[in-house]
């Protein structure tokens, strides 16, 4: 078993940037692994240790009580509310492996035991270079849509998307507007290819900008009309 586990509170607990946090079996080790206690900061007075020091559990001196943030959102939600949006996570991944997985153009990695996913798009005439040309284009083109951020990663020397869904307002129409939307892409990088030899010749022009904007506008409001209701 591990001596330690180290967690983000800012993806899964749902808190602000930044909230890191690592949990230890016995204090003792954090303490030899981590800690500092020159003469100048000793206090000389608490013979029986009664205050905690920070300083001598980690690097900093001087923190920000970043453990408030943690605490406010266990405080005003709850860890079963926070437990059931997990839950939605882990769903809304699992949902988008189905979707890969019945879709011919797609492949995923594995099913996701937890909300991180890595799907790729395969095509038979794709080199490995190719491929991962495309997946990096397509994940800009996703970037840059202002609607979704997706990475990309390699497994075993094969480029994949990787799609974490860590929010607690992302919902199953979402997950499909992604893969819908991923998938476009993915046929329309391909396309580029084809025509051009490389995925960058022909850069986007004003118009296509503009397209992409309006898009994302309307999405946006479509968003803020559904919050609303």
């Amino acid at each position: 078993m591990a001596d330690s586990i180290t967690i983000d509170p800012h993806k899964w607990f749902y808190a602000p940037l930044d909230a890191g946090a690592v949990l230890v079996k016995d204090q003792r080790r954090l303490t030899a692994s981590f800690g500092i206690k020159p003469s100048y900061l000793n206090d000389e007075l608490d013979f029986s240790n009664e205050r905690y020091q920070y300083y001598v559990h980690g690097f900093e001196q001087s923190r920000r009580v970043r453990s408030l943030r943690v605490w406010m959102s266990f405080k005003r939600y709850g860890a079963k509310q926070i437990g059931e949006w997990i839950d939605n996570n882990v769903r809304q991944a699992q949902h988008l492996y189905a979707l890969a997985q019945n879709d011919s153009s797609f492949e995923p990695a594995s099913r996701p035991p937890m909300s991180a996913i890595c799907i790729r798009f395969r095509d038979a005439e794709l080199d490995a270079r190719e491929s991962k040309a495309l997946h990096a284009e397509v994940a800009q083109r996703i970037e840059e849509s202002g609607r979704f951020w997706i990475s990309t990663t390699e497994l075993k020397g094969t480029t994949y998307f990787r799609i974490n869904p860590v929010n607690f307002r992302i919902r199953q129409e979402h997950i499909q507007k992604l893969f819908r939307f991923l998938k476009q892409e993915c046929l329309s990088a391909l396309r580029l290819l084809g025509q051009n030899g490389n995925l960058r010749v022909s850069p986007h022009g004003v118009t296509d900008w503009l397209a992409r904007f309006a898009s994302t506008l309307a999405f946006l409001a479509s968003e803020l009309e559904r919050s609303g209701e």
